[in-house]
């Protein structure tokens, strides 16, 4: 299974783990399935208050096995 794409249901949980806290938003997500239950990923996020890319790490490892896991932030504003 080495490289392949995670579930739909792995996608919709990190996404549901992000997107539940304050404004953030996922806008590019990659993920590939490196092993049994492993998973290996780039996540770009946007957020009008973002904070530093290892909390969103933390997030995500509460509930998800991840390895070699990269986060972008990115401050955006509506005005």
């Amino acid at each position: 299974m080495l490289d392949e794409q995670a579930s739909d249901q792995t996608r919709k949980d990190i996404r549901e783990v992000i997107e539940a806290d304050a404004d953030n938003r996922i806008v590019d997500l990659h993920i590939w399935t490196v092993g049994p239950g492993v998973f290996s990923a780039i996540i770009s996020i946007v957020s009008r208050k973002p904070m530093q890319p290892d909390h969103y790490k933390l997030m995500i490892e509460e509930h998800i096995k991840l390895h070699h896991l990269s986060v972008e932030v990115h401050a955006y504003d509506e005005n």
